[in-house]
């Protein structure tokens, strides 16, 4: 057993001491009444020397109940908690899907896509992932237990290889969206097929190599193994680094494999396997050893501080027991108070009986968040969110990537999500422990160039919000929505927001932060993605004028109140402080969402009510010493 508040026994006990010692320090005199004769005789009779027994024990009786129980109340009052050092088995496994994006390989892509659907569905905790590469890698879902979000990637991915397979039309009907998300980022000058590069960039996109070396992880892997061009690693030397990381790879090729002498060796040498998609058993036999591997248990060692329920529950009887029979009887027994203490005892006697009412201390954990908790960052990334006029002539874009860091603090262990708007939406980051690639999809947030720039639209978020939003709620997840933007709107084709109310159920907290000033402010901006020199934005109005994007906090308010969150005015970081702090002591560790609301606040009833009963006690002691 350990005390939260030790102190309040340094500071209590010595008053309870000083008040005992005033019962012998001072020798009460009875100053009233009046001389009678014979009073020598009266106390050598039996009867009154049995009266006066009966007086001094009564009498000292509530002076030492009362002090006895000004002792207990201390020491509840200093809170007893239980420390235990807890050691869980985590059942952990991390699965990426790793896949090379060249032509060559869309039918074998399309049908380990298509095949994957049924072990995502399986998964229970486990992380999933899924990496491209060509000239370079692209981490397209960072490990997440956002199974919806890995799915939709999945049917996605399904449908850009089987309109690539597929594709037999003219020029101008080909479909760019479909190019631009198989290729884009992928692409490189010095070649393509770098299939050494690709699966040490998937390796290293695994979390927690260093720190977790027990964790189960595997990686699906689709290449024919044709290089052209020189790598910076050879499929040997990354095929090592994932044995010496207790990776297993499984290699999935078309027949005509390349140099299936050193590929399917290098393979089966991290503990995976080689198949071939012209086996009609190769895609199930790569979903059954990876079912096989199961998931491995490790311990997870924390400490948890919990309430001492037990010891609070015995000395609240403790102190019921000392109240009725050493303050309460003698009281009753002896003569009538004044009506000032007959209020005071009233008192103490209805705050005892109020800690009686809840014996039962709720348990209060104050160990890490857990994947319960996540946290979704709306950010606007339009061109007005460069604008210069944060605390001066800063970029309001720049506060939010700083504001977001230190949300992301106060929540440690909870999964993040981003989404970005302009006139349009779309997820960046699934909910996701991985720091990391949270940190580089907040780095990506630089404003739209001004070719691609069509306004800003506030109601572009809702869609893409709703169905994560919902998932989480489903699964009993505490949610926490930070809507952040300027509050312009510049799309033509949106007059009015839409209601945010619809989302406010799914909703246990966050806040809308608006950015920007009434003044507003200048941006640079680019023209084209290959410029290298941003340039003021300008119009023009009988001669060219900088652009000026102004805050909207009407907006932002409405969309507060839709989600019924609180609408904070971002002029300097400390502004969400008192916020984020209250959200982060309200989440209920461990939990997710509660629905035993009678339990939950008990810990800060009991020590509110001990609190007051203190000096009313001290009191009764003062009175008692002196009336008797």
């Amino acid at each position: 057993m350990e005390l939260t508040y030790p102190w309040v026994l340094y500071i209590g006990i010595p008053i309870v001491f000083l008040l005992a010692f005033l019962v012998f320090k001072r020798s009460q005199k009875y100053k009233d009444g009046r001389r009678v004769v014979g009073a020598g005789y009266l106390e050598e009779t039996p009867y009154f020397k049995k009266i006066k027994r009966r007086y001094k024990l009564l009498k000292l009786m509530p002076l030492v109940g009362i002090l006895l129980c000004l002792v207990l109340v201390t020491f509840m009052i200093a809170r007893p908690i239980k420390v235990e050092t807890i050691n869980e088995e985590a059942h952990n496994r991390d699965i990426f899907l790793c896949m090379d994006i060249s032509d060559s390989m869309d039918e074998v892509n399309l049908v380990i896509c298509n095949q994957l659907k049924e072990l995502v569905s399986e998964l229970e905790g486990e992380r999933f992932g899924i990496s491209i590469f060509n000239g370079q890698s692209v981490l397209l879902v960072p490990l997440t237990s956002d199974y919806d979000y890995v799915m939709e990637t999945l049917n996605t991915l399904s449908e850009v290889f089987e309109y690539s397979t597929s594709y037999t039309g003219l020029f101008y009907d080909f479909d760019y969206e479909m190019y631009y998300y198989k290729y884009e980022g992928t692409l490189c000058d010095r070649g393509s097929s770098f299939i050494g590069e690709g699966l040490a960039s998937c390796l290293y996109s695994f979390t927690d190599l260093e720190e977790d070396p027990d964790r189960t992880r595997l990686i699906i892997f689709t290449t024919d193994n044709e290089l052209n061009g020189e790598p910076l690693v050879t499929l040997k030397d990354a095929a090592g680094y994932c044995k010496k990381r207790g990776v297993r790879v499984y290699g999935l090729t078309p027949g005509n494999v390349y140099e299936q002498s050193i590929f399917q060796p290098a393979m089966e040498d991290t503990g995976g396997g080689y198949y071939e998609v012209g086996d009609p058993d190769a895609i199930n036999d790569i979903l059954s050893a990876i079912r096989r591997t199961g998931t491995n248990v490790t311990e997870n060692i924390k400490t948890v501080i919990t309430d001492h329920k037990e010891i609070l529950i015995f000395t609240t009887i403790l102190l019921d027991v000392i109240f009725i029979l050493m303050v309460l009887l003698p009281y009753i027994m002896l003569h009538g108070k004044s009506v000032v203490n007959h209020v005071i005892q009233g008192i103490a006697l209805l705050l005892v009986i109020a800690l009686n009412i809840r014996l039962m201390a709720a348990q209060e954990e104050v160990s890490e968040y857990t994947g319960n908790t996540d946290v979704m960052f709306v950010v606007d990334n339009t061109i007005s969110m460069l604008a210069e006029d944060y605390n001066g002539n800063g970029r309001r874009i720049d506060a939010v990537k700083e504001d977001i860091a230190y949300i992301m603090e106060q929540f440690p262990g909870a999964r993040y999500s981003v989404i970005s708007f302009a006139n349009d939406a779309r997820r960046l980051i699934p909910y996701t422990t991985d720091i990391t690639s949270v940190e580089q999809a907040l780095k990506s947030l630089n404003g739209l160039t001004k070719s691609n720039a069509n306004g800003t639209g506030l109601n572009a978020p809702l869609s893409v919000m709703k169905p994560a939003l919902k998932s989480g709620y489903e699964r009993g997840n505490r949610q926490l929505v930070f809507f952040i933007s300027d509050g312009e709107i510049t799309d033509d084709k949106q007059q009015n927001i839409s209601n945010y109310g619809v989302l406010a159920e799914f909703i246990d907290g966050g806040a809308v932060l608006g950015y920007g000033t009434e003044q507003g402010g200048k941006m640079q901006v680019l023209s084209y993605a290959s410029d290298e020199d941003p340039q003021y934005l300008q119009y023009y109005d009988g001669g060219y004028k900088d652009a000026v994007s102004v805050i909207d906090e009407a907006n932002l308010q409405f969309i507060a109140k839709g989600l019924k969150v609180p609408y904070i005015h971002m002029t300097d970081q400390s502004k969400i402080y008192p916020e984020v702090i209250k959200l982060a002591n309200d989440i209920d560790v461990d939990r997710g969402k509660n629905d035993d609301e009678e339990g939950t606040n008990i810990p800060g009833l009991l020590y509110f009510l001990t609190i007051p009963l203190f000096p009313a006690l001290a009191w009764e002691y003062i009175y008692v010493k002196k009336r008797l």
